[in-house]
């Protein structure tokens, strides 16, 4: 297994790769992880004839609040815009922070259906700052 990672090789022209890839041994197993990718190029293109592409994106606040509004809808609870609003703003764009904040928020409202900000606000910790960067 070969791991490459940020290589340019699919932003830029890479033709040597390119050539070599469809002759690649089977026992070969290469990932690459990059950052930008020029879906025209010839590499791009060889890699995608032989291979198997996946590309994850970052998810954005629409795509949030659906999966959000899923999993409150499977639990039987509703959160007011506002609400959801205020509630991706501090658990951010992580989804498995938002799934422990979920938890956590489901548990606390009980039997309630609606879950209004200050329920959520209570349920939550405040963040305290420390030298770790999330």
């Amino acid at each position: 297994m070969i791991l490459v990672e940020d290589s340019g090789f699919f932003k830029n022209a890479a033709p040597q790769l390119a050539e070599y890839l469809p002759d690649m041994p089977e026992t070969t197993c290469m990932i690459f992880i990059e950052k930008e990718v020029d879906k025209r190029s010839k590499t791009y293109k060889s890699l995608k004839d032989i291979g198997r592409m996946v590309e994850f994106k970052t998810s954005d606040e629409k795509m949030l609040t659906r999966w959000v509004l899923t999993v409150l809808q499977k639990n039987g609870k509703k959160l007011t815009q506002p609400t959801m609003q205020l509630f991706l703003e501090k658990a951010g764009n992580s989804m498995g922070n938002i799934d422990r904040e979920l938890e956590k928020l489901i548990c606390y409202v009980g039997d309630r259906e609606i879950i209004r900000w200050t329920m959520w606000r209570r349920s939550a910790p405040a963040r305290r700052k420390t030298g770790f960067s999330t």
